[in-house]
This record gives structure tokens, sequence and C-alpha cells, in this order.
């Protein structure tokens, strides 16, 4: 993003300028207001239009930047950041030969930037053209070594080829450049669980551990270690884990979960079928963990309200887009629930319970959300016959329980099990993971 030049108080120009000194230091709001004063002074003004959809872009008004920086670039075309940012534009709107066209016009009119070649880079990878996009990428980190997105966008492509060794390093130069980079951090994570995957568990274990040494204060690196080198053993997800990994994962979860034969939502349906009927209204629900909303889909049609909390405002605006909630909250679940006693007649937690070891307090907090006779609905995996104690983090960073430890806290926590169904949430490298799906009646005042 440049600058644009100093210019006349009170113009378009003014106007533009003073947006993008707001835009710098984070204040979207106020950068937006000031753009839409420019345009109000010149509707075809270059700037203005390019920054306007830079902003309409990082709120996720995707239609509005792609239709604001073409306009730009009709204005300029031989502007070469108006033209990498408007193949960045035709990416996020599924275009890839778009978006090339206008990555090789930004190289064209400027083949030292580095930002013109990673999104050349990008395009050429989303035309499966994966050959030509690492030689682009290798072009743009030529240029500018310490490139952060390009060198963490290069690895995923690395990854996806099948070259784990070139992706970690390049993970590793990322984080090096960008430490604070939430993104980096769970990339790194998923390919270090792939070594582990590909058998080099020993490996995996030792990078975790570096990983974690090196970044003490990031609860990414702190829980992949815990999970692949069995580090400490605890009692839960940290929060900035668990929202860090959907607030990235949320683009692609339902894809990703249709991909592994998740089948909690399904076996949810089937349950109130079997005991309940067809859908009628009757009961306050609330989705505990909805996520992007697949669980609320199913249990819609029995609410007379249906109220949803996620620690992720990713997923969440995902879940919104659906229009099935009366009420989407951004919380931590326990603390959520504890602040609304009584509330609901029933809590549905569908695959919460694996980012929880010790479930009891999960468990005593859904009692008391719910009304008398309320019902809870929760998933888990659960530990393998043979495997030892009540619960443990597995390398895939989710957790799985002891079947009987389950029952004990079902019972301490005050509820009544109506039903145990074997049910497995999901496959992994081809084989279905062990797993149960629990329906509880709140017992006792």
């Amino acid at each position: 993003m440049t600058a644009p030049a100093s210019p006349p108080p009170g113009t378009a120009d003014a106007l533009a300028a003073a947006g993008f000194e707001r835009h710098k230091r984070g204040d979207l709001a106020g950068a937006v207001t000031l753009y839409r004063q420019a345009l109000a002074c010149d509707p075809e003004h270059p700037d203005a239009l390019h920054l306007s959809g830079l902003a309409a872009r990082a709120e996720g008004r995707h239609d509005e930047a792609l239709a604001l920086i073409a306009r730009a670039v009709r204005r300029l075309p031989g502007n070469p950041d108006f033209q990498a940012n408007l193949a960045s534009a035709h990416l996020t709107a599924g275009d890839a030969a778009a978006a090339l066209t206008a990555a090789e016009r930004a190289c064209a009119l400027a083949p030292a930037s580095a930002s013109a070649h990673a999104r050349r880079a990008a395009a050429l990878a989303a035309l499966g053209r994966t050959d030509e996009a690492a030689a682009a990428y290798g072009r743009a980190l030529d240029l500018d070594p310490r490139a952060p997105d390009a060198i963490n966008n290069f690895a995923n492509l690395e990854q996806r080829r099948g070259n784990l060794d070139a992706a970690i390093a390049l993970y590793e130069r990322a984080l090096a450049a960008a430490p604070g980079e939430a993104r980096f951090h769970s990339n790194y994570g998923t390919a270090i669980y792939a070594l582990f995957r590909a058998g080099r568990t020993q490996e995996a274990a030792d990078r975790a551990r570096r990983w974690r040494a090196a970044h003490p204060d990031n609860a990414t690196a702190r829980h992949w270690a815990a999970a692949l080198a069995r580090d400490g053993n605890p009692p839960r997800a940290e929060d900035g884990y668990v929202r860090d990994a959907f607030d990235i994962f949320a683009a692609t979860f339902d894809a990703t979960l249709a991909s592994v034969g998740y089948s909690v939502p399904a076996a949810i349906g089937e349950m109130f079928a079997a005991r309940w009927g067809a859908p009628t209204p009757r009961w306050r629900i609330l989705d505990a963990g909805c996520g992007t909303g697949l669980a609320g889909l199913v249990v819609r049609g029995w609410a007379t309200r249906l109220e949803g909390v996620d620690l992720s405002p990713g997923m969440l605006e995902r879940a919104r887009a659906r229009g099935i909630y009366d009420e989407l909250r951004a919380g931590e679940l326990m603390a959520d629930v504890a602040a609304r006693p009584g509330r609901y007649d029933f809590v549905v937690a569908a695959d919460v319970f694996c980012y929880f070891g010790e479930i009891d307090p999960a468990l005593r907090a859904a009692h008391a959300a719910l009304a008398p006779g309320g019902h809870l609905l929760l998933s888990t995996e659960t530990l393998a016959p043979g495997e030892s104690g009540d619960w443990a983090v597995r390398p895939s960073g989710r957790y799985a329980h002891a079947r009987a430890y389950v029952e004990r806290a079902v019972a301490a926590a005050g509820f009544e099990a109506l039903e145990y169904r074997i049910e497995s949430p999901r496959a992994e490298d081809g084989r279905d993971l062990p797993g149960i799906v629990a329906l509880l009646r709140r017992a006792g005042p």
C-alpha cells in the first residue's frame, strides 16, 4: 500500500491521505469515513478508490473491494500496486485467471516488486500450475528474502506439493520474520503434525519442543508441544490456541470436515428424531461452541430460540451468514453459560469436549445453565481399549476420554444419562476414530 503524495488541504487528495494515515494506525472505520468523503469530492479519485477497496477487503466486503479496485485500475492502469491488489481481489473472488492477468501486468510494470511476483505466484498456484508458482515465489523471495506472507504462502504451496521438509523450513523462516503472526504458528503446527503422521515422530516432538522454547508465550506452540512431545497434559486447550486455530480454519471448515466424514450433526439429528419425532419448536437451545453452525442447522427446527457461542469471530461470521440463530456471541464457553443460569432447555456441545481434557467443570457449567429437566447433548472422542488414564491430549491436538471417566463425570455433575451412542466423529489417516455422542438430562433441583 503506497501513500498518496502530500496534497493541498481540503481536497480529495488531502482526505485520501488523511484516511491512509488512519488506515496505517489500524483505525479502519475512521479511514473508511475519510475515503468516502474523498470520493464525495471526486467519485473517480484513483487513490481514494484503491484505498477504499483495500479497506473493504479488510472488512470482508469482497465484492465491493473488487469493484472499487477495478475502478482505480481503470483510472490509473499503469500503477503496479493497483494491479497487484486487483490480482488479490480477483483471487478472493475465485477468478484465478483474472488474478494472473492483473499480477502479470503488475510484474511488467514493476519487475523488481516482490509483492507483484508473490501475487503472480498465488494466482499460478490457484490455477494448479504449481511448478511455475514455486518459481514465482522463488523470484519474490530473491527480491525480498524477509517477506513473511510470501514465505508462508510458498510454504503452503510446498506442503501441498508434498515437499514437507521444504515447507517446514519455509514456515520457520516466516516465524523468524513475523513471530507474532498467528497464521504462521498455526501452519507450522499443522506441518509438524504431518511429520508425526508420516512416522517421523521423534523429529516432530523435537521440533515442537524447540518451537515452544523459542515462543514460550504462544498458546499454539505450547499446545502442539503438549500434543506431539507429550510434555505435560494440560487439562484443556488454551483459549488463544482454539481462537487462533479456528479463525484461520473458518473459511475451509465445512469442506474439511466433510472430507473426513464428520458425522456428529447427523447423529444429533437421528437422536432427536428418534426420541422426539419430527422437528417442532419447543426449546430454548444453546449451541455451545457453535462453529460455523453445522449442529445449529440440525437443531433449529426444535428451537423456539437458538443461541450460539464460540471463541472464534471467524467461525461466528460463517454461522451468522446461515441466518438460523436468534443470537450469536463471541466468548469462552464456561464463562458464557455461567453468566446465564437456568436459561436453556437444551445445550448442544458438538465436537467441543475434544478441546477439554478435564470435562468436570464444563459439565457443571452446562448443568447450571439448564432449567430443571433440561438436556445436554455432547460428543467426544474416546480412548482406545487398553489406553490408560481418564483422558489424554492426542497428537492431533484434540483430547480423548475414557468412557468410564465420561460416565463418572456425567453423574457427578448431576446428569442422568439417557443414551450413549457409539459414534465415530471423524476419520483420520483412513480409519474411524472411536467416539460417543451422549444425551443427558439434568437431574435434581
